[in-house]
């Protein structure tokens, strides 16, 4: 879009105009977020390589550096304003794993160990689960997507029994039985598990309730995935995210026109949603004017 008729009336575009623009942008990473491997993160106007530059923050977070994307109406036209941007993400992988690391354990097994001689420490849980509730997480036996709410009783415990076929059975017992099972129906539950020969390898962990107090939905945390791409900022990593976002101008600039796998000019230039088949990989060029220093005149006054 060159300057002239074509501009008539987009000085005094509304938002509302632009913003559907700006969507388009970034449409097919949209529809890929939903998958479980996605190669960009989206959050809002801003986006992130799913493989990109990593930075460990607290226990539990990391700090992805993207690209904030936008639509500006300039004299040139309608252009494309993109800068760099750093956010803090909660990790993803399998969840036993990230609450090991948000809990302040060595690994897994260390939490098992310290679980088993008087069941999880509460600050070690909450610190748990001020890191993960609200996550979407995947169970690996099932493939459906689960909301984590809280924690409940640990699999092995007789708090986490329920009744099934007139017997009452804890989680650990049931996930066992399903997972020997010789019924074709419950083979998902034996691939599962068969890493551990149909049984649950940490039993003693708190289960995650994806249910609610009514009703509790128990699942064991070995069986879940935690999703990556959660947003989700901490007081404990602000200014260790501020420290990884300063980077110098022309450092930032080579970044954002760099050209590649990860270049966000390339991804950009993919999209084609409402008719925009294409964006320019030079940057707007802007014809200024250097002024001269002004002239200080000094004046003394004397008293």
């Amino acid at each position: 879009m060159t300057p002239g008729k074509e501009m008539e009336g987009w000085y005094g575009a509304e938002a509302s105009v632009l913003r559907p623009l700006e969507i388009s942008l970034l449409g097919s990473s949209r529809w890929d977020c939903v998958s479980d491997n996605p190669l960009w993160f989206l959050s809002g106007s801003s986006i992130y390589k799913a493989d990109g530059e990593v930075f460990q923050l607290a226990p539990g977070y990391v700090a992805l550096k993207g690209y904030n994307c936008g639509l500006k109406v300039s004299v040139a036209g309608l252009v494309a304003v993109i800068d760099m941007v750093v956010t803090s993400f909660i990790e993803g992988g399998p969840l036993i794993d990230v609450m090991a690391r948000a809990g302040g354990f060595r690994n897994a097994d260390d939490m098992e160990r310290v679980c088993r001689n008087g069941g999880m420490p509460q600050q070690n849980l909450y610190k748990i689960l001020d890191v993960v509730k609200g996550c979407k997480c995947k169970a690996t036996h099932l493939g459906h997507t689960k909301k984590i709410k809280a924690f409940g009783a640990a699999a092995n415990s007789q708090d986490s029994a329920f009744e099934i076929d007139g017997k009452w059975t804890t989680v650990d017992e049931y996930y066992t039985k399903l997972a020997l099972s010789s019924d074709p129906k419950y083979l998902k539950y034996k691939l599962a598990l068969e890493q551990n020969r149909g049984r649950l390898r940490y039993p003693g962990l708190p289960c995650v309730n994806v249910g609610n107090k009514a009703k509790a939905i128990l699942i064991p945390p070995e069986l879940l995935w935690l999703h990556k791409g959660k947003q989700k900022q901490t007081d404990a990593s602000t200014a260790q995210l501020i420290r990884h976002a300063a980077i110098k101008p022309d450092e930032r600039f080579r970044n954002i026109i760099a050209t590649g796998q990860s270049s966000i000019i390339n991804k950009l230039r993919e999209e084609e949603g409402f008719g925009m088949t294409g964006i320019s990989t030079r940057p707007l060029q802007l014809d200024t004017t250097l002024l001269p220093p002004p002239k200080i005149k000094y004046v003394y006054v004397c008293v």
